[in-house]
């Protein structure tokens, strides 16, 4: 699906929505950050994975995974089992303060179900 063209912009712009985008052009998105950062900030944090699971013995009962960069945590996923769905399992993973330093304010993108989590200073 297509958009033509970009209000304020010239023909040759069109905004396009992709589901199975071609990974060589989604992979545009994140180098093109990271030159733009690293100008900027030059040698800045890289991203880094970052994973919270509760576990019941061996099995993986809830988790929360995405990355970090730069004080922030990007979420990228956020599971809780059917078993213990609505006893605020998820809210207690996005608000964990130990062993993650992660402050409470959640900034949410309903458009992404994603979250953003600033990290403390200090």
């Amino acid at each position: 699906m297509s958009d033509p063209s970009i209000p304020g912009l010239g023909p040759g712009y069109r905004l396009t929505v992709e589901d199975a985008p071609a990974e060589a052009d989604v992979e545009v998105i994140p180098h093109a950050l990271e030159a733009y950062n690293e100008v900027r900030w030059p040698q800045h944090p890289p991203w880094r994975p970052l994973a919270l699971f509760l576990r019941e013995e061996a099995l993986i009962a809830a988790g929360l995974a995405g990355e970090t960069y730069c004080g922030w945590l990007f979420v990228k996923y956020l599971w809780v089992s059917d078993g213990l769905r609505g006893r605020g399992i998820g809210r207690g993973l996005m608000g964990a303060r130990k062993p993650a330093p992660w402050s409470a304010a959640v900034t949410r993108h309903s458009w992404t179900h994603s979250a953003f989590i600033s990290c403390e200073s200090g």
